[in-house]
C-alpha cells in the first residue's frame, strides 16, 4: 500500500453515494462511490489537468516519488470510462487531496 509523504495510507472508505431518493415504480440507479484522500502534497490545477496522460508523471511532485510508470491513474480512468462512471478530483497543493471515483450500479 502506498503511503503519503507523512507516513499515513490514504483513507479509501466506500459505500453507496446519495442521490435523490428512489420513489415506488421509478426505476433503481445507484452510484458506488469510493473515495480516495490523502493528506499528502497536494497537486496544482494545472498537474491536475495533466494527470491521465500515459506515462505521465506530475513534475511539480517528480521528486518525491521516483518509482512508477505514470500509468496507474490512466489505467484508472480508462475502467472508469468504459462503466460510465466518472472521477472528481479536489486538491489543494501542501494540504492533499480527494479523488471521488462513482461507477453505476445496477
Amino acid at each position: 500500500m502506498k503511503v503519503n509523504s507523512k507516513g499515513k495510507p490514504p483513507k479509501v472508505p466506500l459505500g453507496p453515494k446519495p442521490d435523490s431518493p428512489i420513489e415506488v415504480g421509478q426505476e433503481r440507479h445507484i452510484d458506488l462511490s469510493i473515495n480516495i484522500n490523502d493528506t499528502g502534497c497536494g497537486i496544482s490545477k494545472e498537474g491536475i489537468s495533466n494527470l491521465f496522460m500515459n506515462f505521465g508523471k506530475l513534475k511539480e511532485n517528480a521528486h518525491k516519488n521516483k518509482q512508477g510508470t505514470g500509468l496507474g491513474l490512466t489505467i484508472i480512468k480508462s475502467i472508469v470510462d468504459q462503466v460510465h462512471g466518472h472521477i472528481d478530483i479536489h486538491s489543494t497543493p501542501e494540504q492533499g487531496s480527494l479523488f471521488r471515483i462513482s461507477l453505476p450500479v445496477s
